[in-house]
């Protein structure tokens, strides 16, 4: 038996301001993992997916101060912080929070 390999597919893009904006709009909210499915007449013919691997977010300077806020930091010795990616019942969080 004669195993063959496929030559590799070349990739094929779309520029982004080809599109509509609605478009763009829910390609650019595409969190990680996350996906458009893109249909006609109602059967799926494509998929966008997120290439985002994590949640894009601002680095802030630590030692940088603020002018306007030149209070002392406040003190979170002993703080404990509980984040969850499922919804809680409010139940749950106040047992939390407690």
């Amino acid at each position: 038996m004669v195993i063959r390999k496929r030559a590799p597919r070349s990739v094929q893009r779309i520029d982004v301001a080809r599109l509509p904006e609605d478009v763009v709009a829910l390609i650019d909210a595409l969190g990680p993992d996350e996906n458009v499915v893109v249909t006609r007449d109602g059967a799926s013919i494509a998929t966008i997916s997120s290439t985002i691997d994590v949640v894009q977010g601002a680095i802030v300077d630590r030692n940088a101060s603020d002018e306007a806020n030149d209070q002392a930091p406040t003190d979170y010795e002993g703080v404990t912080v509980v984040a969850t990616a499922m919804e809680l019942s409010t139940a749950a969080r106040v047992a939390l929070a407690a």
